[in-house]
């Protein structure tokens, strides 16, 4: 009985500390302003593709002081960092983000579930998913690697997505087209380039030129509603080697310190990272003809 009531104090000891620092050193969001003002004296300009990974809750918790966005909700936020990045690129830009919909393609399939471009909602996070709604997006209607996208050149980059099968970030893909386009760069708010997709284009494209197998050997089938609302089957490739945790992150740092072509702009706490994508895609096929890929450590730590 002692020892009930010392670990019940115990626990309301700790409740009451957290409540304190939450009272007291309640962090804030990033101010939207700030992130405009960041991009555009960093080379984003009118007419650009932007592709964004982002983090909401990283961005809502930053070092920053009480600014004319603390108060807003997560929601609010939201739309105002999606509006904020549009009046960056203009009316001639296109902002792209990932928007993955399935999290276990192999119980997804055993499900019999169906992936809907209209409705499959999108676990990439807030941001995205607010994105995707809004009626003016165009959304790839493949089950996996999908991506969204608004703006003068995103159904030309992603309405073809299905003639990448059963790769489906590789040739044809939007992520391959986004990675040839001079003008498209790569923004991540809120994490690191271990969520950096793009990244992975050459593994799918020059699957044969590297050391060790990346790909499962079966294709596995997925249901998908087409743009012509028809139930439709795709077989695709899943990936059979995952990323360990900071391992992207980690190659990056090895690129960065080879070829200069990221710039880090972190702030206030929050890892905001900015390239361009054709650059990266470059040194990614001039490193993988030396022998180099992110997979294994070994070959360029």
């Amino acid at each position: 009985m002692k020892n009930k009531n010392l670990r019940k104090i115990n626990y309301y000891i700790k409740i009451t500390i957290h409540k304190f620092k939450n009272f007291f050193f309640k962090k804030k969001p990033i101010e939207i302003n700030y992130i405009k003002k960041l991009l555009i004296e960093n080379g984003v300009k009118k007419g650009d593709t932007l592709l964004i990974h982002s983090s909401l809750k990283t961005l809502m918790n930053s070092n920053s002081r009480q600014n004319q966005d603390s108060k807003l909700s997560p929601f609010e936020y939201s739309n105002k960092l999606i509006n904020m990045l549009f009046t960056v690129v203009g009316d001639k830009g296109t902002i792209l983000m990932p928007t993955e919909g399935i999290k276990d393609p192999l119980r997804f399939m055993y499900g019999n579930r169906i992936f809907d471009f209209r409705h499959t909602p999108s676990l990439r996070g807030l941001i995205t998913e607010i994105f995707r709604r809004n009626k003016n997006s165009y959304r790839s209607d493949m089950p996996v690697m999908n991506l969204t996208g608004r703006g003068k050149l995103a159904k030309r980059i992603i309405i073809d997505h299905k003639l990448a099968a059963p790769y489906l970030i590789g040739k044809n893909s939007p992520w391959e087209k986004i990675s040839k386009l001079s003008n498209a760069k790569v923004l991540l708010l809120g994490c690191n380039f271990d969520t950096n997709s793009i990244m992975r284009v050459p593994e799918a494209i020059f699957r044969n030129s590297y050391k060790g197998p990346i790909w499962f050997d079966k294709k596995i089938q997925l249901s998908y509603v087409d743009y012509n609302l028809k139930k439709k089957k795709i077989n695709v490739y899943l990936r059979a080697i995952h990323h360990g945790k900071n391992q992207l992150e980690r190659f990056a740092c090895y690129l960065q310190d080879k070829y200069k072509i990221y710039k880090y702009l972190d702030s206030y706490g929050i890892p905001i990272r900015l390239y361009n994508a054709n650059d990266q895609y470059k040194v990614l096929i001039k490193e993988l003809k030396k022998g180099v890929w992110p997979i294994d450590a070994n070959y360029w730590e």
